[in-house]
């Protein structure tokens, strides 16, 4: 198995979104009726940005109105009071703001919006509550303004310290200004930072990548993210020359390269992306690939709970009027059956990997009993195949990605798709 050139996807749910059908609301809501869970994580989705990176396929507005941010951010909160309601008993653990760049709104409405949370959800005192940012939308005043509404974790969107890099990708932000970032949030009482750290872009040299690294680590973030481009058909990427990015060889070494030099630092590599400081692992997505249970707030958001895994409205203007009609925006998702539940948790548990991660990968005992089902039947010719290669590994019942299978994982997680889905979605 190779890493594809170029058009690689990034497994995050199962079955994937492009074979989810539309959905019945009215079973929905019965559902999260009957099934309250204990805990939930909660994301909040701002979908506005100030301009449009060229490697970006989410969906996202760039430059919004006044008036449309303002719409949506009361429907947002009344999205809030409809789960409120249904989860008035349940503990929320994280709380993640994501985007976009939800650091786009000012102070005020960014802190309104969490301070509507907490005062509508049984939010932990103890909770993670992260918020994505980009250095050119903060200010020292705004960040001390955001951790007093009472956020404790942000993640920098850095992707490069080189600033010829950064422009050619249509990001707006300049090292000075990530280094100003950093030590504003610091001052702020911030004790908990994550630096994002893209590999693969355009113009990106293995020089310019260590130089990169060189200044996370000048930095001592509490965690730091290294993500490989996703050169996606949507995203304007893919339509430039291509010798302007790095090849797979270039690739697989930049992610081999950031692995030696930041466990040296004394990281743990928690997801095959994720490097963090003991104690501050992210919290939201230790959840998420343990296949635990989360609600999405707002247009194109994500949930899984009560069985259901399912997608909110979008674009803006489909999302609001759900919201108006029925003040529950989903739209398209299903409730899963055991064995798409099972394959759902296999695939994201094999995220939990590293190369000194204490507790890796799925444990076939607990897929077999939760699930009923004869874990080696459905999965053993998969398994070791993917062994045989020198992909995955096995070590007391519990199956995980081998060192090279972390440079490999969505690859890898394909391969346990069931026969109906490989055949319908590739």
């Amino acid at each position: 198995m190779e890493k594809p050139e170029f058009k690689s996807s990034f497994v995050y749910r199962y079955p994937p979104s492009k074979l989810m059908p539309s959905l019945k609301p009215e079973e929905l809501y019965r559902d999260l009726k009957n099934s309250v869970p204990e805990k939930l994580a909660l994301y909040i989705h701002i979908p506005f940005c100030k301009s449009n990176c060229i490697y970006c396929h989410y969906f996202k507005i760039v430059n919004p109105r006044k008036p449309e941010i303002q719409e949506y951010l009361a429907a947002l909160k009344k999205e809030i009071d409809f789960y409120s309601e249904i989860f008035a008993k349940t503990e929320i653990e994280s709380v993640f703001f994501g985007g976009g760049t939800p650091t786009i709104l000012d102070a005020n409405d960014l802190g309104g919006l969490l301070g509507h949370c907490i005062q509508k959800f049984r939010i932990k005192n103890s909770a993670e509550i992260s918020f994505e940012a980009s250095p050119e939308t903060l200010s020292e005043e705004k960040l001390r303004k955001l951790a007093e509404a009472g956020f404790n974790r942000i993640s920098l969107g850095v992707q490069s310290f080189d600033d010829e890099i950064n422009a050619f990708s249509s990001r707006k932000h300049s090292k000075k200004q990530v280094l100003d970032s950093f030590n504003w949030a610091r001052s702020a009482g911030f004790e908990n930072i994550n630096l994002d750290l893209l590999y693969g872009l355009p113009k990106q040299t293995m020089e310019t990548w260590r130089n990169s690294l060189d200044s996370v680590m000048g930095l001592d973030p509490e965690s730091v993210t290294v993500a490989e481009l996703q050169v996606m058909d949507s995203a304007s990427v893919s339509k430039i020359d291509k010798n302007f990015l790095p090849g797979r060889k270039d690739r697989i070494e930049m992610y081999y390269y950031a692995i030696e030099k930041l466990v040296e630092t004394g990281l743990k590599q928690t997801f095959p992306y994720q490097f963090v400081k003991g104690g501050k692992e992210f919290r939201f997505l230790e959840n998420y690939w343990e296949n635990g249970e989360f609600i999405g707030i707002g247009a194109s958001s994500l949930s899984f709970v009560a069985g259901w895994d399912y997608n909110n409205a979008f674009p803006l203007e489909n999302y609001l009027k759900l919201m108006k009609e029925h003040g529950l925006s989903a739209s398209t998702g299903k409730k899963l059956s055991k064995k798409e539940t099972a394959i759902r948790e296999i695939v994201l548990g094999l995220k939990l990997a590293g190369v000194n991660r204490t507790q890796n990968g799925v444990n076939m005992g607990s897929i077999e009993n939760k699930y009923d089902i004869n874990f080696t039947e459905n999965f053993g010719r998969v398994l070791e195949g993917l062994k045989k290669r020198g992909l995955m590994e096995e070590e007391n019942g519990i199956i995980f990605l081998s060192r090279k299978g972390l440079s490999q994982y969505d690859e890898i997680a394909k391969e346990f798709f069931s026969k109906e889905v490989k055949e319908n979605l590739f």
